[in-house]
């Protein structure tokens, strides 16, 4: 039971954390976001409509490729702290918790419901980071660039 109690006490331990560090990144990820998105959009743009040669065309997918990465550095380690957040409910409940006395049963019951609440990292309370929001910067690049090429021609 001690034990038990000493699992609650670090699980609230890293959920509180988890809001602080989120609180500190709150705006840098949300800046970090628009920045790869504005700044991708347009040196794709210019690196497929533009007259420029192949070093400024190599220079320009570097350039993006650096975003993109740095962008994940952020999304994945994010992602990976919210799946963490969602196994924890997951490991309680495989567990044979309905076996226990009822002290430990109302314990892991509330530790499973504190476990299920928010574990996502927000970036600027717009957009998850996580790893589709990687995706979502990708498709995005492509999609402003492709359709700001056809509204030009």
């Amino acid at each position: 039971m001690e034990e038990l109690r000493e699992c609650l006490q670090f699980h609230h331990f890293l959920l509180s954390l988890f809001k602080k560090i989120n609180a500190v990144y709150f705006w840098m990820f949300l800046f970090h976001y628009f920045v790869t998105l504005g700044t991708g959009c347009a040196e794709l743009y210019i690196a497929l409509t533009g007259n420029v040669d192949v070093s400024q065309i190599a220079a320009s997918m570097f350039y993006n490729l650096s975003l993109l990465v740095e962008f994940g550095y952020y999304a994945f380690p994010a992602d990976i702290l919210a799946t963490e957040f969602r196994n924890v409910s997951n490991a309680i409940y495989a567990s044979s918790w309905y076996e226990q006395d009822i002290k430990v049963q109302k314990l892991l019951l509330f530790m499973m419901v504190r476990a299920q609440r928010q574990g996502y990292m927000i970036a600027g309370g717009i957009v998850e980071m996580n790893a589709d929001s990687f995706s979502s910067v990708r498709r995005c690049l492509i999609t402003v660039t492709v359709a700001t090429n056809m509204c030009m021609y």
